[in-house]
């Protein structure tokens, strides 16, 4: 009966290190979309003019199209409202989504240069952010990796 318990011991810490892996893959993930995106619409803006409904043109993104973030963008959804619907599931930090809020709520209310000159603002900010966690990411799942199967090997001494 020990040796069960063990096993499941092990298997719930590989499941836990997988999954935190799995998490900071997707924030990387997630961010490299976003910056992505606001870089395509800054030239739409910018160079094209488009209308909040056509800045999806010619944009494909698989992270934000799985949200469901672009199709809300292109049925006529405000940006905003679309952002705030998507976003309780990302996995990004409280810095990066705060960026985010304070472009898609602000963008659009003054004239065009204030409006390229804040997604060029948000693009920095998220791309500091981004090299960040680039560099944090390995380190993080290298610990992570560590600190459970320490834990295990810890809990199994104590159960013999």
């Amino acid at each position: 009966m020990k040796y069960i318990g063990i096993f499941f011991l092990f298997a719930a810490l590989f499941v836990s290190a997988r999954e935190y892996r799995r998490l900071l893959l997707k924030r990387l993930s997630e961010l490299r979309a976003f910056i992505d995106f606001l870089r395509h619409i800054r030239l739409e803006i910018g160079c094209f003019l488009s209308p909040p409904n056509e800045l999806c043109r010619g944009f494909s993104s698989p992270v934000l199209e799985e949200l469901g973030f672009i199709s809300q963008i292109e049925s006529g959804e405000p940006l905003l409202s679309s952002y705030k619907r998507v976003s309780k599931r990302l996995s990004l930090g409280d810095t990066e989504k705060s960026v985010l809020l304070r472009l898609f709520s602000e963008l659009g209310d003054g004239y065009l240069d204030e409006s390229i000159k804040l997604i060029d603002f948000s693009v920095e900010k998220l791309s500091c952010s981004l090299s960040e966690l680039e560099e944090d990411v390995p380190k993080r799942i290298k610990l992570a990796s560590v600190l459970f199967a320490t834990g295990g090997v810890g809990a199994v001494l104590l159960l013999i």
